[in-house]
């Protein structure tokens, strides 16, 4: 039994990770969002892999009694686990982009490389495609085409490579990248396995990206607004009160989209949508040595500035340049209105936000 368990502890280890962040989940979500579901179903079958595989190992060679049936359904189990576990994480990656469950539901093609793994399982039974089990000696043996089901699998996971590609204006930045991360871990640990079929790395890898996955697109939903992915108002008033009291010298920069409402009501709220995350894409890309940039409401923007040196009016024209060299149509022709106020240690909270927001208005009526 000790020798099973130092054999496999990595997959105890990463098992007992997994079941932590469960716990952590469903400790922490007031509410059931659907992307904490696809990813506590990834979590389960994660699992459920990493328990089959060491039965795969154990129950190798051994032909009495029903050991040839545990063997063989053992590994015809960790066969298809890999491609539902893959479809089920391109889901979760899916909806982190585009947020729509409609899709998930109307395209279904998180189970289609399922069901031609299954098929081949099927054929796998009566002609050797991924591997046999000697019923005398009940000894694994991996079968010509065992390849094809890595292949498939690698499929599914280039696929989601290709969608960031093809989105990564839609949405938030560090979204793609943590969610290309996500599945570059378990890329990285099936070719190690695939080569070194005594490494197992195949399924504890895919458990860190799920940990990566949990800390960086999970545990955040308090602190950052859900379309843009920029701070909240909570997170802005909590900062500039600590300013405030330490203080500390800042700016403070609000903008209104002008029109905003023109364009739902043309386009959508889809291209509304599109229109709110590539100009808080535009501000990240601006004030990247600001640590809060946050959205207000709706189509109001505010950002605090420590370490900018420009005035203003430069500020400003930078805005307008970039939203000029945007690829989204209606980001070229945005017009916005936006107020600027320079701390001083005789204002409360209340009363520089109240000169920012006059600020804007003024400038919006002019």
């Amino acid at each position: 039994m000790l020798f099973y368990v130092e054999q496999f502890q990595i997959n105890i280890y990463a098992i007992m990770m997994l079941c932590v962040i469960l716990i952590l989940i469903n400790l922490r979500s007031k509410v059931e969002f659907f992307s904490k579901k696809l990813l506590k179903l990834v979590i389960i079958i994660n699992i459920i892999a990493l328990i089959t595989e060491p039965v795969t190992w154990i129950s190798d060679g051994n032909a009495a009694g029903i050991g040839y049936i545990i063997s063989y359904g053992s590994n015809f189990l960790l066969v298809l686990m890999g491609s539902v576990l893959a479809g089920v994480a391109v889901s979760y990656a899916d909806y982190k982009i585009f947020k729509d469950r409609i899709r998930l539901k109307r395209s279904l093609y998180c189970l289609f490389p399922a069901l031609i793994v299954f098929g081949l399982l099927i054929v796998n039974i009566f002609y050797p495609v991924f591997f046999t089990i000697d019923k005398d000696t009940g000894n694994f043996k991996a079968a010509p085409f065992e390849w094809v089901n890595y292949l498939i699998i690698f499929g599914i996971y280039m696929y989601v490579y290709i969608l960031i590609y093809r989105n990564r204006n839609k949405t938030n930045m560090k979204t793609v990248l943590f969610v290309a991360l996500f599945f570059a871990l378990p890329i990285i640990g099936m070719i190690i396995q695939f080569f070194y079929i005594h490494l197992f790395f195949a399924w504890s890898t895919m458990s860190l990206g799920i940990l990566t996955a949990y800390i960086f697109l999970e545990t955040t939903t308090g602190e950052k607004d859900f379309l843009t992915q920029l701070y909240s108002r909570a997170v802005f008033e909590e900062y500039v009160t600590t300013l405030i009291e330490e203080k500390v010298r800042f700016q403070v920069m609000m903008i209104d989209l002008d029109g905003f409402k023109t364009i739902n009501d043309n386009f959508g709220h889809h291209i509304g949508d599109q229109v709110l995350i590539e100009f808080a894409n535009i501000l990240l890309q601006l004030f990247t040595n600001e640590k809060v940039i946050s959205r207000l409401a709706g189509d109001e923007f505010i950002i605090v500035i420590q370490n900018s040196t420009q005035n203003d009016e430069t500020i400003i024209q930078d805005i307008v340049s970039l939203c000029k060299a945007s690829q989204v149509e209606q980001v070229r022709n945005l017009h916005f209105s936006y107020g600027f106020q320079e701390y001083n240690i005789n204002l409360s909270f209340d009363e520089l936000y109240i000169k920012v927001d006059n600020n804007m208005y003024l400038n919006k009526h002019s």
